[in-house]
């Protein structure tokens, strides 16, 4: 199966072994709309995929996951029409919520780096999780009350 192209993920198949890399270093691979929408699609079309027989997802350069692009995600979100903003919140919860949970192939997380906020979902949604030795957690939205995600 052909593996379509995707603006802000990397992905490499390889004797059975499909790798995803968030591709935003500039970022920390901060979870951007477009982001969403790419690993929505992969996922869904991995899911289906008979050569794909294991998942593995990381990310490119010093991190990770930096949690959402809270600039993309929410300031530049709002000037969208509301059909907009509800698609990618709905892709967004649906990637990382249930679709990774439910794939038929076991996935890892192979963590590099940075790990903020929403990143622990993509982590907490994987079968296995490895991390580097040198690996940064952090929940920065527990100190505004709110929960990663």
């Amino acid at each position: 199966m052909a593996m379509a192209e995707y603006q802000t993920l990397l992905v490499n198949k390889e004797d059975g072994v499909t790798t995803i890399t968030f591709n935003r270093p500039e970022k920390r691979n901060a979870m951007s709309p477009q982001l969403h929408r790419d690993m929505y699609d992969c996922l869904t079309d991995l899911r289906y995929d008979k050569e794909t027989r294991v998942i593995i997802i990381t990310g490119a350069g010093e991190s990770f996951c930096a949690g959402q692009d809270l600039k993309q995600y929410f300031i530049e979100m709002d000037s969208q029409p509301e059909r907009v903003r509800d698609e990618v919140r709905e892709k967004s919860r649906q990637w990382r919520n249930e679709i990774l949970r439910k794939m038929p192939q076991p996935v890892i997380a192979k963590i590099n780096g940075w790990v903020f906020g929403g990143g622990f979902t993509v982590v907490t949604g994987c079968d296995i999780a490895i991390a580097a030795e040198d690996v940064q957690f952090g929940l920065s939205e527990v100190n505004f009350g709110h929960f990663p995600g």
